[in-house]
């Protein structure tokens, strides 16, 4: 009887073992399936950058067929996201000169209008003014239009393998 139930239980785990192996060997096939082809969102006359005047990608997002919208500029920065909903996000964009010498864009601020018609609410990125001195940023703070809400980073600047690590 020991020895029937012992035969049985190996045969179980032989099985398991052989179901599972099937199912390593389906996973590792090289075919990728999913619902919505993955498309650039460059114009497609330049596959491998942005084109030279603002290019304009639709992306099918939901079952409605409803699409976001990106528009960017010919440095491919985002100018702005129109959403499923007839909603917008626009974005500025400015260059920051910093001690080394380097010149930086960054994103200045971004405007969300919830619907078509609905008034533009402007979210300012403010950053340190003495940053100019440094060679990067040490703070960043975004505040709510409302005035309610707030949130900070504070970056290093530390002479060593931190610089840039957020630290608060």
């Amino acid at each position: 009887m020991a020895l029937a139930s012992e035969i049985l239980r190996s045969t179980i785990r032989i099985k398991n073992l052989r179901r599972i192996q099937a199912i390593q060997t389906h996973l590792q096939s090289p075919t990728l399936r999913h619902r919505h082809p993955l498309n650039s969102p460059y114009l497609q006359s330049d596959p491998v950058g942005p084109a030279s005047s603002p290019a304009r990608k639709s992306v099918p997002s939901t079952p409605a067929g409803r699409n976001y919208t990106f528009t960017y500029n010919a440095s491919g920065e985002l100018l702005t996201v129109k959403l499923p909903r007839n909603g917008e996000l626009r974005y500025t964009h400015q260059t920051t000169n910093f001690a080394n010498s380097v010149s930086a864009r960054e994103l200045q601020n971004r405007r969300l209008v919830k619907q078509a018609g609905a008034s533009e609410v402007t979210y300012n990125l403010i950053r340190d003014p003495s940053d100019a001195s440094q060679v990067m940023h040490s703070s960043l703070a975004l505040t709510d239009p409302s005035g309610v809400g707030r949130k900070c980073w504070l970056f290093s600047s530390a002479n060593d393998y931190t610089r840039g690590f957020l630290t608060q």
